[in-house]
This record gives structure tokens, C-alpha cells and sequence, in this order.
């Protein structure tokens, strides 16, 4: 089907993004319009979606603005008389309720504002409320005449800070949907998106943010820069430009008028300025006048979607904030939440530049001034307990707390409508009359009565007024400082006290983890209860690291004498499921008891593992409910729970060790309370140690994990320098001791001490007597050493082919500034710039054995891998090249060396010739094996001289043990490793051999799950690929195909089930795609399946299939929701092992094969060969053991994988 559509006008703006293909059924459907657009024919083909008061809802997803419309109404008796029916009645046409319901608007408003006759708009009494003209400005009388010169925006089509009644106007006669509600609301719809979109958001990196903004793992600052923000601005500023009108609110942010904000939006919809009219402070008439220019400005587009192929965008919505420049542009969605969520957002950065503390929490005050804050997530109670009708209403969202005191942020409130009752919520029942906007709320079509317990439309409907609607505000929203902080937490794992005392540092710490559980019935999926943490309980708004915001937050605390309180509003007596929720009048009790002082007083006992100081009694609070133990009639399975949320806590907060912060002794000082607590109960926790800090105060000791007064301790073998112990055992037996950073000459020290731990040991260290004779490898003398020059050792002297011993590689070549910098390897905590040298691979000039006498031994262990014939191959021709004739082959890996039936074979170029045109293993390979002591005998009874290991990390172990063995012995044996790991989880290294391979070979699996799940209908293709604890292939592999979705590592944690789950972002990809592709490494998700303590010979872990899971996992949940999928599961792990190199890997084990080789001869034992930075190099076998190397989060190739697929965290 073709269109032929001619622009008359250049302001005429139609997306293609409207216009969708049914590829089934060979329609094209009309999505919402973004502006009039008459020269598209008309669609009338939607789906009659109304429902009927009494009949069955259907579970239909609206998508267009008429599908949303239609399941807003619902269909009342009718009540019109139809002509000619004698008492027979019939609904009223659509036409002819509209055309009453225009008639009825002016009298309605007059009625609801007690005015009479129509509403004029002022300025010009002679003129009746209309469309605006282009060439009229439209504002109050009062109003100044505003600057816009910066903005692009025409100046002849702003209406200007309208009042209520003429936004509810302008939205009824011009956005459908608008209608008002029985008690006087606005009744409106946000379209397609119902609630934020926290991936859309994007903040600029540039240099006022670069420092200062947290960003990386954990932040909630998806980074963009400069110039894609002018792109979107300039693409919302014409659109808003190509409207008849457009919306502008000049308002205030603070109630502290020392420290108010005047923000400026500009929107292309009356119920987004009347939105902002409630939510932001309303400035006087006076204020007005003398507003001048604003210090933040929000361009809202609404529906105007962005160009999801720009760069950086990952869909057609946009939520970009510019500090620089102090705007915020909204492009593809009209949820309104976006524009109040931003700006809270905008005043996380600028009031901590003010040294003021900002806070998203709820907040109210006695009558005798005392001020509690109340911080919490959805489902603790926030709300329900910080509005009591004993006390005043500061806010009940968002706060400052300055040296002036507190302040409310907003000059509203917005407040979730799902299932509101007057008897449950009288002030918020109360508050919905004339002023107010509803969002998303289904009503009687005929009596405007709205009906809360619908969620037709969303679960999000809302109700946005402004605060003077709740009778105990108070006004102004200010207040003193805060006598308690009051932490919520719904623990459904039933195990936190209903209320502890906290000191200064637990405070810090349960406020930076911000947790509470998710249960079911509260989210899709949700089966048992589920940890979540949300940073100082507001995550997705706060732009600074979440340790800034708690250093202030305990540094406000302790100059105004605050107390911490940790309240637990979910379970006792069992976890969820099991045991009963805390009753509400006892948690209004604590909460009395609290704001009274009673329990300052209170006797106290200690729990275990957190470490929580609880009361032995509350008044009006059973005494055996306090302490959580009393009320589980299991006692193991409590101390089980207990020490399953205690780890947890310890995951989530290791997100935060890894950042560089100025201000973290208080933070330190909890970190270690919690990993002492933890420690006791048997549970590996590391926090203390890990932040390092550079100021001293006297109620802290972080000695007690080894630090000291500007120490910082390091391993220079982990990424990154916030992992760090006390010093480390190596398993050569060798400790790394900690580095003095105070010590100026610590970087020559730590020079020192590396170039001491990579040095090569060597034959002379045990045989000091032996000489080194002429090297026979010389390429000019092409033919091996023969019978014919018995003891003749060709040289050349002009042959400049040979490697000095004293040659070396740069082991890091990136010198980075600052530890926050992507993929950042630092050794201190200013990244000082350390040069890092390892030994040159390649022949030298001497050799240390006589190659007639030499006999060499090859094994490979482990699995297969591709590479591994062609890597023994080039081991026997550089053996052969050498003059070695006595090479053999131990079959099946070490247990050759003790299974009698195996015999070694022998090897030769002959053999050789032609094995690297398949793949497996010439010598086969098999795991474990016999004892050192058996195989160092073996290597005695042989003769051999040298033994080429071929193996991963467990191999390299066993290859380090036969070398010390043989030193042990005397026995003047190399013992050389090549490392072979699919995986490409060998430390310092660039990549093992056939990993390149594996990565070519996961296409095929990959493209093969695409084309399954593009041909079904809502098909979904999941692929397995290697990597036990690494997730190098998947991330590879996926940004080599383009056609993955969703990729998971075991480095970064998912969740399969909850609002951010892996099986909802399925759902949202199955809804706008059709079809997903999911790639998953073998040891991602272990912790959702059920573990096992079976080992395979190797000593690993054997690891459940994840595959299978998430395969079942997804048909459980689209079969709940009723929506057919087609999964298609690939598993081509043993495929991908037993192929050929390609060329890639054929060159790289050609080179490690001879490097080898080139290092027996030159002496060095207890080696392993290796690339780095792109040169070959040899490195102790202990420093690349020590733990298998894993995939950086932090990395910029993660990120190019995160920007391939647009995932979000699953988190």
C-alpha cells in the first residue's frame, strides 16, 4: 500500500513512528496522532473496548490515545429517551454527548469557582475564551512579559501560568480525554506511558558533570553528551514551535525562600501545566512580577516521540537533563510524574552544591516542633505514617534540610488512587475536588463517578493537588531540624526487629541500601520474597554517589542531635507465607513512642549478624514481638534467614566499595560494625577494608581490619583499587603485604616488589652450576641438527633474531586519571601512573639443555578446545627445529602418567603434519589425575626433561605444584605452561587461544535462534554459550551477531522475576518487536537455581543449566499472563569446543606453541606463555592463578555490549 503525501506547510509534523505495518494481517493501523494530520485517511477500525458496569473487564493493553479513551469510560444505564419509544431508553451518540458536554463546560466551572456567566480570558474582557491565535500572547494581567530569547520558542503562542479553571478549559476542549469527575477533578489520560521510564533517562556528560555525578555500575546517570541533547532539544523546541498554543509555568522549587529554586516549564498540554501548577510552589502575583530568569527549564514534547536511532537513544522516549545549561528536554511521553521526578532529580545536584541536604522522604511536625523524617519504599507505609492527624504536614515526598531546617520541595502532592477509600484515606479522598488532575482513572461515563478498584487503564492512577488541599498542612511547608530519622523497611524475610535504635554509622549504612522486599501480589512473577535496594531510598533521582548524600545526612544528624530509627512494617514470626504482618496499631504505637522520647529511654539488648539495638518494651506493643527470634517457633531456620538477608545486604553494598569518595569515615566505621556482625555468623564480608579514606575522626577505628591513619591497601591483580585485603595469600605460599600510600617512596617500593614477584624462575636458581651453551635455534641453518655435526651448535652473529633477556612488555598501557574512568586498573586511590614490566617471550641467544640429550613430554587437560592440535604441532616441529628427537605424548591428560594401559606417544613432524585441520585433542584430554608425588615420579621413570602443559587455570595449578616438586627433588626438569581456556578467564592476559573461534562458531547458534524466534509468532530464541565465571564469550557474542536482546554474565546480577526482571523486559520486547533473543553465559543465575554440592574431577562446581531454567521460567510466566510464546533453546557448547581454529586462533597457538618451546630452552620452569598488549610474554604461573579473571561491569566493552542490545540492569 502506497501514500502519496504533499507538505503544504512547513510546521506540519507527522512521525512515521505513528503509522505501525501488520505484517499478518496486511493492515496498517493508525497509532495516536502527534499533531492533526487531514491528509491521512481516517481509521475507524478500533476495537470496541468499553466496559460494562456490570460485565466482564477485558485484559486487553490500550495502545492508542482512542483505545485509552475508550476504557476510561465506562458505560452507564442510559437516561436520554429516544423519540417514538414510549418509556424505552437508549444511550445518547457520542456526537451528541460531546456537543452537551461543551455546552455544560462554562456553567460547570462557574458553579465548581463560584463565578457567574462564561470565563473571559484576561486581558481583554471583550474577547470570550477560544482557540488561541498564533499572533496573541495569552497571561494574567498581572503577569510580566517574559524572556524566551535563549529558548527558540516563537513568542506569539505561549499562554502564560493560566489558572485552574482555564487549563481545565483548555484541556477538555482540546485533549481527549480530559473530562471532569464527579467530585471536580480533572480526569485525564497520560497516554501510552503510564509511569516513568527510568532507561530513558539520560544526563550530559561533560566537564561541570564528569566529577561530579556518579556514574558507572549502580548509578541511575545513563550518560549522553552535548550534542545529542541539541539534537532532541531542537527537535522538542519545533515541535512545540509547529503547535496553535503552547503551555508555560514559571513556579518555584523550596520553600526555603533563602534557598528556592525558580524553575520554568514549557509544555504542549493543559493537563501537564495544570500538573506543574500543583506540584511546584505558586508564586504571588508580586513574585511574578519580579521573577526575572529561571534558573531550570523543562521543554516538554509529550508525545512528540525522539528519534530512537540517534545516538545514545534506545526507543522513542527521551528524558535528557543538561546541567550545564540547566534544562531538561521530554520527548515520547505524556506522564507527567517525568517533569516532577526530573526536577527532584535537578535538586539532588543542585542543593548538596548549596551544602544542602536533599532527601526523598516524607516529613511531618508535633505540636511542640519536633520534625520526623520518614524514608521508605513502595509498600512500608511512608505515607500512611507520616500523615497522622496528630501532627502537621511538612511534605510528603520530597525535603531539604539546610541549616535553616527542613523544607518541602514541591507545592503539591501526588498520591497513588489504586483502591483509595474514603475510609482508608480520608485527606487524599478528600483532597480530589476542583484543582485536582486524575490520572488514568476509569470512570462512569454518565455520572463522572470514578471507580478506584479499576485498573483498566494502569495500576499507576494518581492524583496530583496542591498541599493546602490536606487540612494539617503546614503552611509554609517549614520546619525546624529534625529531632529523628525514621527508616521503613517491609522485611518479608520476617527477620528485622518491628523497631531498632541506630547509631550514627547504621544509619549511613541502612540508608545508603535502602531495602525493602517484594511479595506476591504486589508484582508480576514474584513467587517468594525478593530483596530489593533502592540507594537513600530514592535511586533512580539521586545524581551524586549515594555516600555523599549519607556523609551529609550524618553530619546533619550529629550537629543537630538526630536519632536513627530502623522500623520494620513487614513480617514476624516466619517469613512471608509463614509467619503474620506486624499489625498497624502496633506499628503506630513504635511510631508514637518514637516522637514522644519514650524510647530514648528504653532498655536495649543486641540482635545478631546486623548488630540492631532493640527495646525490651513498647507501651501498647506485645514485649515478645520486639525481639524478631521470640515470635519463630524455628529458631535454625530464623538464624538461616537472618544470615540469607545478612548476605544480601552484603551484596548490594558492595556496589558502593569501589568508588573514590572524599567523605567516608562514618561510612567506613559502618561498614565495619556490619562485617564484624556478619563475620560472626559465618559470613564472608569484606566492606571495611575496602574503602580507603583520607581524613580521621576520633569515634572511628578502621584499624580493626588493618587499616590505619592514611593507609590504603591494594592487589594490583584485581581491577580495581577498592579490592584490597590486609595483605594476600598467593599459592606458592607467598604473601603480598600492603602498600603505605603515605610513604612517598611507596611507588618505587611497589615496582620493586612487583618486579620480584614477576620474576621467572629459572634453572640456575637451583642449579647454580649450569652453563649455558649456544642457542641451535638459528634460522639460518633451515635444517635440524643432525648425526652429521655431533656437538656442533650452529651461531650466527649477524643473526639478529634472538631476545635479549633483559627485553620487556609493558603489562598496562592505559594511564588513567581517576578511578572512576571506565574499566579503570588502579593501584592507589589517585591512579598514579605505575609502569608495570613482564618478560619478553621469544629465543634467546643461550640455552640452558643440549637438545640430543632432551626428551620433551606434551599433555592436554581439562575439555576440549579449539587450537589444541594445532598448538601441540607447532611445540613438536620448534621442538624438532631445536634438534629434540625423543618427544612424546602423555594420553587423556595427567591420568597418562598413571594408568598403566596408556602409553605415551611418540611424536613427530610426521605425526603432526596434518592435526591442526581437525579439532579435539590428538593426546585426548580428561580431568584430575593422579597425585604430584606420582606424576613427578612418572616424570623420573621417563627421562623427560621437559613437560608442556595444555590447560586452564586448575591445570596451571598442577603444572606450578610439578614444577616446585621437581625443584624439590633437584631434578632439572622445565615445566612450561600454554594456557587453554575457551572461557578467556586466564588474568593479565589479552585472550586464550580458541576463544576467537568459539565467538565465530556462537554465531551460528545465535543467528539460528534468531531466525526461529523472527519466524514465530511472539517467538523467543535463548542460547547457552561457555563461561563457568566469566562471561567473555556471551558479551563477545553478542556484539559480534547484533541480534541479541538480552545478554547475561555471571559478573552482573539479575533478577528474572519483579518490575525490572529479565521476563518483563521480555514482555516489553515481545509487545514492541514481536520477538527476543537471549544470550546466556553457562554460570550466570546460579544463585536462582538450586545448588549443588557435586563436583566434576576437576574440583569444580557442577553448575545447574540456566538455560533450561530461564527457558522454563518464561513459559510459566507468559502462560500466567495468557500470552503465547514460542521459546526455542540452543545449547551449542560441545559443538563450539570440538571445531577447528580459525585463522585468527591458528596464528596465536602457532606463536604460543613455539614461545613454549623457546622458554624451556632458555631455562625458565614454573612459566606460562601468554599475549599481552598485543606481545608475547612470559609470567609466572602463580601471578595468573590466583583467581580466574572476570568480566569488568565497568568496562567499556560491557557498555558496548549494554549499547548493542539497549538492556537495561535486571536489577
Amino acid at each position: 500500500m502506497n501514500f502519496l503525501l504533499h507538505i503544504h506547510s512547513v510546521f506540519f509534523v507527522c512521525s512515521l513512528r505513528s503509522l505501525h505495518f501488520d505484517g499478518r494481517t496486511h493492515r496498517f493501523l493508525v497509532s495516536s496522532a502527534l499533531v492533526s494530520c487531514s491528509i491521512l485517511p481516517s481509521f475507524s477500525a478500533v476495537p470496541n473496548l468499553w466496559l460494562n458496569r456490570y460485565g466482564r473487564k477485558r485484559k486487553r493493553r490500550a495502545k492508542t490515545i482512542d483505545e485509552l479513551h475508550s476504557l476510561q469510560r465506562k458505560k452507564s444505564a442510559p437516561t436520554t429517551p429516544i423519540k417514538g419509544t414510549e418509556g424505552a431508553f437508549a444511550a445518547i451518540s457520542e456526537e451528541e454527548r460531546q456537543k452537551q458536554q461543551l455546552q455544560s463546560i462554562s456553567a460547570s466551572l462557574a458553579s465548581l469557582t463560584r463565578e457567574t456567566g462564561p470565563k473571559l480570558v484576561k486581558g481583554d474582557p471583550a474577547r470570550k475564551s477560544e482557540t488561541p491565535k498564533a499572533h496573541a500572547v495569552h497571561h494574567h494581567y498581572h503577569a510580566p512579559t517574559i524572556s524566551v530569547s535563549d529558548s527558540s520558542l516563537k513568542f506569539t503562542h505561549i499562554l502564560y501560568n493560566l489558572s485552574p479553571a482555564e487549563l481545565y478549559e483548555q484541556a477538555i476542549k482540546y485533549e481527549k480525554g480530559s473530562f471532569i469527575s464527579s467530585t471536580g477533578a480533572l480526569a485525564t489520560l497520560s497516554g501510552a506511558k503510564t509511569g516513568r521510564s527510568p532507561r530513558d533517562k539520560r544526563v550530559v556528560r561533560d566537564e561541570t558533570t564528569e566529577d561530579d555525578l556518579w556514574w558507572g555500575k549502580g548509578s541511575p546517570n545513563i550518560e549522553m553528551d552535548e550534542h545529542t541533547f541539541m539534537v532532541n532539544r531542537e527537535r522538542a523546541v519545533d515541535y512545540l514551535n509547529s503547535l496553535d498554543k503552547v503551555f508555560v509555568n514559571d513556579q518555584f522549587l523550596n520553600w526555603d525562600p533563602e534557598n528556592r529554586i525558580k524553575v520554568r516549564i514549557v509544555s504542549a498540554r493543559a493537563y501537564h501545566s495544570l500538573f506543574m501548577h500543583n506540584m511546584c510552589i505558586r508564586p504571588s502575583p508580586e513574585e511574578l512580577e519580579n521573577f526575572g530568569t529561571p534558573d531550570f527549564t523543562i521543554y516538554n514534547a509529550g508525545q512528540f516521540p525522539c528519534n530512537r536511532y540517534t545516538h545514545y537513544m534506545t526507543s522513542s522516549t527521551s528524558i535528557d537533563i543538561n546541567l550545564s545549561r540547566r534544562e531538561m528536554v521530554i520527548l515520547g511521553t505524556q506522564y507527567a510524574g517525568e517533569m516532577k521526578k526530573g526536577l527532584f532529580s535537578v535538586m539532588h545536584y543542585l542543593m548538596p552544591k548549596r551544602q544542602i541536604l536533599s532527601l526523598h522522604s516524607g516529613c511531618n511536625m508535633g505540636k511542640d516542633g519536633d520534625v520526623a523524617l520518614f524514608f521508605g519504599l513502595s509498600g512500608t507505609g511512608k505515607t500512611t505514617l507520616s500523615t497522622d492527624h496528630n501532627r502537621y504536614l511538612i511534605g510528603d515526598d520530597e525535603h531539604c534540610w539546610s541549616a535553616n531546617g527542613v523544607s518541602n520541595i514541591e507545592g503539591g502532592c501526588y498520591a497513588k488512587c489504586i483502591d483509595l477509600s474514603r475510609e482508608k484515606e480520608p485527606d487524599i479522598w478528600n483532597a480530589i475536588k476542583f484543582g485536582t488532575v486524575l490520572e488514568n482513572v476509569v470512570f462512569d461515563e454518565h455520572t463522572r463517578e470514578v471507580d478506584y478498584t479499576d485498573k483498566s487503564v494502569t495500576e499507576n492512577t494518581r492524583a496530583a493537588y496542591p498541599i493546602e488541599f490536606i487540612p494539617n498542612a503546614k503552611m509554609p511547608c517549614v520546619g525546624p531540624h529534625p529531632k529523628n530519622v525514621i527508616l521503613l523497611a517491609c522485611d518479608a524475610f520476617g527477620v528485622l526487629p518491628p523497631v531498632s535504635k541506630l547509631n550514627l554509622a547504621q544509619t549511613m549504612y541502612h540508608f545508603i541500601s535502602g531495602y525493602t522486599a517484594l511479595v506476591a501480589g504486589t508484582e508480576d512473577g514474584i513467587k517468594e520474597p525478593q530483596a530489593t535496594f533502592s540507594a537513600c531510598f530514592g535511586a533512580a533521582f539521586i545524581m551524586l554517589h549515594p555516600t555523599k548524600y549519607a556523609a551529609m545526612l550524618a553530619e546533619k544528624m550529629q550537629k543537630h542531635g538526630a536519632t536513627g530509627w530502623l522500623v520494620n512494617t513487614g513480617w514476624s514470626g516466619g517469613r512471608y507465607g509463614q509467619g503474620n504482618r506486624i499489625k498497624l496499631p502496633y506499628t503506630r504505637k513504635i511510631i508514637d513512642a518514637i516522637h514522644s522520647g519514650q524510647l530514648l529511654n528504653a532498655t536495649y539488648k543486641k540482635t545478631e549478624v546486623f548488630g540492631l539495638e532493640i527495646p525490651t518494651e513498647i507501651d501498647g506493643v506485645p514485649s515478645e514481638i520486639l525481639d524478631p527470634i521470640n515470635t519463630w517457633s524455628d529458631k535454625k531456620g530464623y538464624k538461616d534467614t537472618l544470615l540469607q538477608l545478612g548476605g544480601l545486604f552484603k551484596k548490594n553494598f558492595e556496589t558502593f566499595t569501589n568508588y573514590k569518595i572524599d567523605l567516608v569515615i562514618l561510612l567506613t566505621c559502618s561498614s565495619i560494625v556490619l562485617a564484624d556482625r556478619l563475620l560472626m555468623g559465618s559470613i564472608s564480608h569484606s566492606i571495611g577494608p575496602k574503602l580507603g579514606f583520607h581524613h580521621q575522626v576520633s569515634h572511628c577505628s578502621p584499624g580493626l581490619f588493618g587499616l590505619s591513619r592514611g593507609k590504603f591497601l591494594s592487589l594490583s591483580s584485581r581491577k580495581h583499587f577498592g579490592r584490597i585485603h590486609a595483605s594476600i595469600d598467593v599459592k606458592d605460599g607467598r604473601k603480598i603485604e600492603a602498600i603505605d600510600f603515605s610513604d612517598p617512596d611507596w611507588k618505587l617500593k611497589y615496582q620493586a616488589d612487583f618486579e620480584k614477584r614477576f620474576n621467572l624462575p629459572h634453572i640456575t636458581d637451583v642449579f647454580g652450576d649450569a652453563v649455558p651453551i649456544p642457542s641451535t635455534f638459528c634460522l639460518k641453518m633451515r635444517s635440524p641438527v643432525s648425526d652429521v655435526f655431533p656437538g656442533v651448535y650452529p651461531s650466527d652473529e649477524e643473526w639478529h633474531g634472538y631476545i635479549n633477556n633483559n627485553d620487556r612488555v609493558l603489562l598496562k598501557v592505559i594511564n588513567y586519571s581517576s578511578p572512576t574512568s571506565a574499566g579503570a586498573e588502579c593501584i592507589d586511590p589517585n591512579c598514579t601512573w605505575v609502569e608495570q614490566w613482564v618478560h619478553r617471550a621469544g629465543p634467546r641467544e643461550k640455552i640452558y639443555f643440549k637438545p640430543e640429550e632432551v626428551k620433551a613430554a606434551i599433555v592436554t587437560c581439562g575439555g576440549l578446545c579449539p587450537g589444541l592440535n594445532d598448538v601441540i604441532r607447532q611445540i613438536v616441529i620448534t621442538l624438532e627445529i631445536y634438534g629434540v628427537k625423543k618427544i612424546v605424548g602423555i594420553p587423556f591428560g595427567y591420568r597418562g602418567f598413571s594408568d598403566k594401559e596408556l602409553t605415551e606417544m611418540p611424536l613427530s613432524r610426521k605425526v603432526v603434519q596434518n592435526i591442526h585441520l581437525s579439532g579435539g585433542s590428538l593426546l585426548g584430554v580428561s580431568r584430575g589425575g593422579p597425585g604430584i608425588g606420582e606424576i613427578v615420579d612418572s616424570l623420573q621413570e621417563r627421562g623427560i626433561d621437559m613437560l608442556f602443559v595444555l590447560g586452564g587455570n586448575g591445570t596451571h595449578a598442577g603444572a606450578n605444584a610439578i614444577h616446585n616438586e621437581c625443584r624439590k627433588r633437584r631434578l632439572k626438569v622445565a615445566v612450561v605452561g600454554v594456557p587453554k581456556t575457551i572461557d578467556n578467564d586466564i588474568l593479565l592476559m589479552d585472550k586464550t587461544f580458541g576463544f576467537d573461534t568459539a565467538v565465530e562458531e556462537a554465531q551460528r547458534a545465535i543467528n539460528s535462534a534468531y531466525i526461529e524466534a523472527h519466524s514465530a509468532y511472539h517467538g523467543v530464541g535463548v542460547v547457552k554459550l561457555m563461561g563457568r565465571s566469566s562471561g567473555f564469550i556471551a558479551m563477545h557474542a553478542a556484539l559480534a551477531s547484533g541480534q541479541i536482546d538480552v545478554c547475561l554474565v555471571p559478573e552482573v546480577p539479575f533478577q528474572l522475576h519483579g518490575p525490572h526482571g529479565v521476563l518483563r523486559h521480555l514482555k516489553y520486547l515481545i509487545e514492541t518487536k514481536g520477538s527476543a533473543v537471549v544470550c546466556v553465559a553457562e554460570g550466570a543465575g546460579q544463585n536462582l537455581l538450586q545448588k549443588t554440592n557435586a563436583t566434576d574431577a576437576s574440583g569444580n562446581i557442577v553448575l545447574s543449566d540456566i538455560g533450561v531454567y530461564i527457558q522454563q521460567e518464561m513459559k510459566k510466566y507468559f502462560k500466567e499472563l495468557s500470552t503465547p510464546v514460542d521459546v526455542k533453546y540452543i545449547d551449542p557448547t560441545y559443538m563450539i569446543r570440538a571445531c577447528r581454529a580459525n585463522a585468527s586462533d591458528g596464528i596465536l597457538c602457532t606463536v604460543l606453541g613455539q614461545n613454549a618451546v623457546h622458554g624451556a630452552f632458555a631455562g625458565y620452569s614454573g612459566i606460562t606463555v601468554g599475549i599481552c598488549n598485543t606481545h608475547y610474554v612470559y609470567l609466572p604461573i602463580p601471578e595468573v592463578i590466583s583467581h580466574p579473571r572476570i568480566l569488568d561491569p565497568n568496562s567499556r566493552m560491557w557498555h558496548r555490549c549494554l549499547t548493542s542490545t539497549g538492556q537495561p540492569d535486571f536489577i
